[in-house]
């Protein structure tokens, strides 16, 4: 066995106790953990675990507390990884989604950073009574980080308003056919034939050419066809002309920005729910589009697993076991417990109940009827079924007369033991000749009165009368 050989013991046995070694050598390399299979118990070394649960705080060298050191092999800590996911967010002024806004009240602007992002909920004005107008689905972005709140006045230059839904627009999908637009009321229009070659066929006028010779005449502007001015109507210049030719046909006046960050989002709905907008590898290039798990960088490799649920097609194998058992209003051939539990109960001259329902085996007290008060007594009376139903003490014609060979057991009171000499109590002379006297006063000289036996002591000597009236003495020495 080699040095670094485990060793450990097992009860092979199928029954009773019988042990055996089981030897295992040490790993091939670090980073090994001991294992045993749940069915066959045999131990091995792996570096898979397989559905750990781990508790409390996790702590080591294998755990990353700084992102920008992170390596290969390491886990994450989690306040970690939001620490540098956050900071990723304001280093890169990304688009923060902070919800809505509901400006039916025309609230202020909110304190923002750059890239912190609201869609408006409820239409009505941005940046106090006097900001512009905003509709639902508009996007308002902050672009400039530390803004406070604010009016459209104070901080308006600070946020970029992304309208979804441009008001008064004339687009070319409102109309079908080809003419001229007329206006018909407050925000419609319709399209009427376009007769302008023909002027003197649509309105009868015949042919005046050359009948009439236009006369000078003055403008608003104070000369002859004199250019209009943003004050004052007069005739287009060839610039305006030139900036007209320049607008394409059915544009509008509106200019979305094209940057970065100034992007609309994608058309709502449950197959674009939570895109995020991409910036492509070229400049310029960007699309909507979710998130993929490979796209999410600083990750941990692995992750503990946590409460969730699945459905049951989800789980292998459990729809077919479930088809087995036996369905919950169906009868069992045989089962582990009742349908429905019943009470078990005992009355009469004693009472017991129990509720059983044939899982497990129950047990209840069983009370006895009170027919008597509780008391100790040394005569009772009790019926045929061996219960006493009464009880009361001795008096003296209960005891019958009784011969002194009946009572083997106990002691006599002195009062009821007759005065015996010591002759009659065989041995006792004996025993008491074996015994020292009790002490007594020290004689005062060697002739006083005094029995055989008796002794006496005082700080100096120590006293025995030896005969009659006669006492001997020893002196009394201390020793170390």
């Amino acid at each position: 066995m080699a040095q670094y050989d485990v060793i450990f013991v097992k009860n092979n046995a199928a029954a009773g106790i019988e042990f055996a070694e089981t030897v295992l050598a040490k790993p091939a390399g670090l980073g090994f953990f001991l294992t045993m299979h749940n069915t066959t118990g045999v131990l091995s070394w792996s570096k898979t675990l397989e559905t750990p649960v781990i508790n409390g705080t996790v702590s080591g060298t294998a755990i990353i507390t700084d992102m920008a050191a992170a390596s290969a092999g390491k886990l994450a800590d989690a306040a970690a990884i939001k620490t540098y996911v956050d900071g990723l967010i304001a280093a890169n002024d990304a688009w923060v989604n902070k919800g809505v806004l509901d400006c039916s009240s025309n609230p202020n602007y909110p304190a923002a950073d750059n890239g912190w992002t609201w869609r408006v909920s409820v239409a009505g004005k941005i940046g106090g009574a006097s900001g512009p107008n905003v509709e639902v689905g508009d996007i308002i972005t902050c672009n400039t980080d530390g803004t406070a709140s604010g009016t459209h006045a104070t901080v308006g230059a600070n946020f970029n308003i992304i309208q979804t839904n441009l008001d008064g627009a004339i687009i070319d999908g409102m109309f079908s056919g080809v003419g001229i637009m007329k206006r018909t009321g407050a925000g419609t229009y319709t399209i009427v034939t376009d007769n302008s070659a023909n002027w003197n066929t649509a309105f009868g006028w015949g042919n005046h050419a050359g009948l009439y010779t236009l006369i000078a005449h003055t403008g608003a502007t104070g000369a002859a066809h004199g250019v209009a001015t943003t004050s004052v109507a007069g005739f287009m210049s060839s610039a305006d002309k030139t900036k007209l030719d320049g607008v394409a046909n059915n544009a509008n006046n509106y200019v979305h920005p094209s940057g970065d960050g100034n992007m609309h989002v994608p058309a709502t709905g449950t197959t674009n729910n939570t895109k995020v907008l991409k910036a492509g590898a070229t400049a310029g290039s960007l699309s909507w589009d979710f998130v993929t798990w490979s796209e999410v960088s600083g990750k941990p490799a692995t992750f503990a697993p946590s409460a969730h649920n699945h459905a049951i097609s989800e789980v292998t194998g459990l729809q077919t076991a479930l088809d087995g058992k036996l369905g919950v209003g169906d009868n069992a051939v045989s089962a582990s417990k009742l349908l429905t539990a019943r009470s078990i109960s005992a009355t009469g001259d004693a009472t017991w109940s129990v509720n059983f329902d044939g899982s497990a085996n129950v047990t209840a007290t069983l009370t006895l009827a009170t027919v008597v008060t509780a008391a100790t007594k040394t005569k009772v009376t009790y019926n045929a079924k061996g219960l006493v139903t009464a009880g009361a003490d001795l008096i003296a014609s209960d005891i019958p007369a009784l011969d002194t060979s009946k009572i083997t057991t106990g002691v006599f009171a002195v009062a009821r033991i007759p005065d015996l000499e010591i002759s009659k109590i065989t041995g006792l002379q004996t025993a008491l000749d074996g015994k020292m006297n009790t002490w007594v006063s020290a004689p005062a000289a060697a002739t006083s009165t005094g029995t055989a036996g008796q002794i006496a002591r005082d700080a100096n000597y120590l006293y025995v009368c030896v005969a009659a009236n006669t006492w001997r003495r020893s002196t009394l020495a201390s020793w170390a």
